[in-house]
């Protein structure tokens, strides 16, 4: 297994030769979505690696992997990819259903998980208007995220989403609450600490968790890269 993060790729470079051996990732250092992938993967301690895409100059053999030219992409073992960060999960769940599960038994509960999770695209659409589509002056938009966030303050059961054990519903949210530090400071609307201390508690856990750890960037990395994303110019391997 490796989170080991390597310099982006970009137009003119060539293909990593691929391997029979290791799931890759095709993704970008600071997108929550292929964040997503890097958490199941690195959760269920299944190998892999990582192949960093310059989006502002898309390498020509990247295309032909993804057309759309997105990330992440998840190459299988064989050569065989897919896309979408959240069919990408499922598909590991399904393929590794007893390496550190993280589907909630219970029918119901994994029903409510969802519900949650698909909910959860009016944080990600308030995070993006406020961090990175005004520059941080839409201070509105972050005040609307956490507004957005009282829905999960309310749905903790536990020390994790769904009660004891960590789900998919908590590797699906965890890039955006690791990203609120950052939006505080690119905006200045600071944390509502009355407002979501349940929340506050939950993120404190999470950083617990090995894997999370381990996939999460610091805040003032995320802060420096959005700082450059600003000037229309973005590093993408700020902080290596």
């Amino acid at each position: 297994m490796s989170v080991h993060q390597p310099r982006v790729l970009g137009k003119g470079s060539s293909k990593p030769a691929s391997t029979d051996k290791l799931h890759r990732v095709y993704c970008q250092r600071f997108c929550p979505f292929s964040e997503r992938v890097k958490l199941v993967l690195t959760y269920k301690e299944i190998p892999y690696e990582i192949v960093n895409i310059n989006l502002r100059s898309k390498p020509e053999w990247y295309l032909e992997i993804n057309e759309k030219g997105t990330v992440p992409t998840l190459e299988i073992p064989g050569g065989r990819t897919l896309t979408d960060s959240v069919i990408i999960c499922e598909y590991l769940e399904d393929v590794f259903p007893s390496q550190k599960p993280l589907t909630l038994s219970d029918p119901y509960e994994r029903a409510c998980g969802k519900l949650l999770m698909e909910g959860f695209g009016k944080v990600i659409g308030s995070w993006h208007k406020a961090a990175f589509d005004s520059a941080g002056k839409d201070t509105q938009s972050a005040r609307d995220m956490f507004t957005a966030l009282e829905r999960y303050e309310q749905a903790i059961k536990g020390p994790f989403m769904m009660g004891d054990t960590i789900s998919l519903v908590d590797l699906y949210i965890w890039p955006w609450l690791e990203r609120v530090g950052m939006t505080s400071v690119v905006t200045g609307v600071g944390y509502p600490e009355d407002q979501l201390p349940k929340l506050k508690a939950y993120m404190s856990h999470m950083m617990k968790v090995p894997a999370v750890k381990e996939v999460t960037l610091d805040t003032d990395v995320h802060v420096a890269f959005a700082k450059t994303h600003f000037t229309g110019n973005p590093d993408f391997d700020i902080g290596l």
